[in-house]
């Protein structure tokens, strides 16, 4: 969906109705309990009025019960936007279950970094989560509204046979064997607070440790979070096998870490402060436009569902 067949949706009264009942109606078809919003790339300040008026009738549409864990609404936003008020209302952000910082990518020297948590080499043009969350903080949002993700998957930087340099994302299987086969001692991008190890053959592996994790976890605690998630668990070590610590390492790793009267911490694909408890979420990607779900653990395509795109976690 580009932006004007997003334009022609939101703008419209009827046509933005229809589509937060289209969502209803999926969510109790399914059975979700909570959606996730990625749309930033159709978003315009023109349009900021009109969106906040959908996610506001969203909102409405489902009613608040006391004995049901109630329906979270969240937004998944870049790094890169700092200006996030010409977008978005600001308060009404506020009262959404939680905005997700959505990872991004960072060239740091020889190697791809997922989601740096501060500036490398104070280069002030560079992204970084800190220097997206303070921005963000300073233009109204609340901090507790925040989510702070955790890549689950690593990223190689290495040159390719026609001696080309490529990036290459990993999921937790087939990178611990080859840090298991060079018996990697990880090393520490400090600013990034990101893990790295270099291959014989001169290729670059970032990813996440323990001692990574264990900072962002701190990290959120410190900064009074909303809590953290994991991306995602399809790139986590499922069966337990590869990496040798149990399954789902990662999505494991922040619980350890948790200290009392800390931010709270939530874990899975998608993670929000009030939805803790409750068995599905979902993500509605504008861009991708697939629908899937998590049957019995695993991932498979299903169906497509006309413009919906939903990325479900447990």
């Amino acid at each position: 969906m580009d932006k004007a067949d997003f334009a022609h949706i939101i703008n419209s009264k009827w046509a933005r109705n229809k589509f937060a009942r289209r969502v209803v109606s999926a969510a109790k078809r399914y059975g979700w309990q909570g959606v996730q919003f990625r749309c930033h790339h159709v978003l315009s300040a023109e349009s900021k009025g009109n969106f906040t008026a959908f996610l506001a009738e969203l909102s409405n549409l489902f009613p608040k019960k006391p004995d049901e864990c109630p329906f979270a609404i969240s937004l998944r936003i870049p790094a890169w936007e700092l200006n996030i008020e010409h977008f978005y209302d600001v308060p009404s952000l506020n009262r959404l279950d939680s905005i997700v910082l959505e990872p991004f990518q960072q060239r740091y020297r020889n190697a791809e970094v997922v989601s740096p948590m501060f500036t490398m080499d104070h280069n002030d043009k560079q992204w970084a989560v800190d220097k997206t969350m303070k921005r963000w903080i300073r233009s109204g949002v609340q901090p507790s509204a925040l989510i702070l993700q955790i890549p689950s998957y690593g990223v190689s930087y290495s040159k390719n046979a026609s001696g080309t340099w490529v990036t290459t994302f990993m999921s937790r299987t087939p990178m611990c064997p080859i840090l298991g086969k060079f018996k990697a001692q990880p090393k520490l991008f400090y600013d990034a607070v990101t893990a790295y190890f270099m291959t014989p053959d001169g290729s670059f592996i970032t990813y996440e440790g323990e001692l990574t994790v264990d900072y962002r976890v701190r990290y959120a605690q410190r900064e009074g979070l909303g809590g953290v998630g994991i991306f995602t668990l399809n790139s986590d070590d499922h069966d337990g096998e590869a990496c040798g610590r149990g399954v789902y390492p990662i999505l494991h790793a922040p619980t350890s870490f948790v200290v009392e009267n800390s931010s709270e911490v939530v874990t899975g694909f998608v993670c929000s402060r009030s939805v803790q408890r409750c068995a599905t979420q979902v993500e509605i990607d504008i861009e991708y436009l697939k629908f899937w779900k998590i049957p019995d653990g695993g991932w498979r395509e299903i169906e497509q569902v006309d413009e919906l795109s939903v990325i479900p976690c447990t």
